[in-house]
């Protein structure tokens, strides 16, 4: 199914370094802790390093955690011009 849409998506690429195996974990259960209290929403994560939202307040939060704990992290606000899903 292809889904036409012309909303604006916030996309925050990051590298969370592997050498600390429980920094990791900190750092996705403060996002995950962070999400929640504020803005009462569940996080997923891609395997990419990347997260996706439309919200640009949430993706702004996401992006200053990430800056805590990543060797790099950029926020990108793109269009998002074409989704497909299979059903």
């Amino acid at each position: 199914m292809v889904v036409s849409v012309a909303s604006w998506l916030y996309v925050v690429d990051y590298d969370l370094p592997t050498a600390n195996p429980s920094r990791r974990t900190y750092f996705y259960e403060k996002v995950r802790t962070i999400m929640r209290k504020h803005f009462g929403k569940d996080v997923s994560f891609s395997s990419y390093s990347c997260y996706f939202s439309e919200d640009e307040e949430v993706a702004k939060k996401f992006f200053e955690i990430a800056k805590e704990f990543c060797t790099r992290a950029t926020i990108y606000k793109a269009q998002e011009v074409q989704r497909f899903r299979k059903k």
